[in-house]
């Protein structure tokens, strides 16, 4: 992130370019964050060493947001949680066939805290928003093209020269409207008791969601519902005040052991 930080600064203060491109080097985009990271600050019981990466993280991402340049995010690969969130950060994503997006935090018991719950609803709406963070669904270049998530979705390129050329008169170009099945997480509280999770048909996406941690689903869906309400940096703000709060569960202990360990975590609520 602090390699990250000093390129963005270097590249704004040049007055040779105009445009910006971030891409990944190997089969991702970015696949997240570094999950021991956090298991080490908890085992250490040092949570303010995650609120300090995590509010860094945050300005960085503003600063890429901010950028008088064109920022350009070409996921051809992995795009996965905080990977998604710097995306989210830039001007115009760019997808591939191997682009693959979602947020797997609320499945590993947090939640986006680098502007998912707000830069997210901010481009495509509450209710898709909570759709992919409360699901953790990975969809392709051809959905997140329809959710209004990419710009375009082009054939990779073998020379990086190649995408200077790429010209993107209007953002999300192929977003498609809301579905009715879609507008309904609308009011999804994160509570798995909600009447959208006994509707029928709704069996399948039901399972999935009840198997996150509750205490972090909860939390992503009201981030989602007061932030949208706010202006983005307020919003912004919500997301590391609750920080601490999440990190101290058990449920985010047990979610984050799973990745390293490959067990299937069962979450408790608390």
């Amino acid at each position: 992130m602090s390699q990250l930080d000093s390129c963005v600064d270097e590249l704004n203060a040049r007055s040779d370019i105009s445009k910006i491109f971030i891409h990944g080097k190997g089969k991702a985009f970015i696949a997240g964050a570094d999950i021991k990271f956090f298991l080490d600050s908890l085992d250490a019981a040092d949570q303010a060493r995650i609120q300090s990466f995590t509010e860094f993280g945050q300005q960085v991402l503003n600063k890429i947001s901010a950028s008088d340049k064109t920022t350009y995010a070409y996921l051809d690969g992995l795009t996965l949680g905080g990977g998604l969130e710097l995306a989210l950060a830039c001007d115009y994503r760019i997808g591939t066939r191997k682009s693959v997006l979602a947020f797997p935090e609320t499945g590993i018991g947090i939640y986006p805290g680098l502007g998912g719950t707000q830069r997210t609803s901010r481009l495509i709406g509450v209710a898709r928003t909570k759709q992919l963070i409360a699901s953790g669904q990975f969809i392709n270049a051809k959905k997140a093209y329809a959710y209004g998530l990419v710009d375009d979705v082009i054939d990779p390129v073998f020379d990086w020269r190649e995408l200077a050329e790429l010209t993107l008169d209007k953002a999300q170009a192929g977003k498609t409207e809301e579905t009715a099945e879609e507008l309904e997480f609308a009011a999804f509280d994160g509570d798995f008791g909600h009447p959208l999770l006994g509707r029928e048909g709704f069996e399948k996406q039901a399972k999935s969601i009840t198997r996150k941690a509750p205490v972090a689903m909860k939390m992503a869906m009201a981030l989602i519902d007061q932030g949208s309400k706010l202006d983005l940096q307020d919003g912004l703000q919500l997301e590391l005040d609750g920080l601490r709060v999440i990190f101290a569960t058990q449920d985010a202990r047990t979610g984050l052991s799973s990745i390293l360990s490959g067990q299937k975590p069962t979450y408790v609520g608390k």
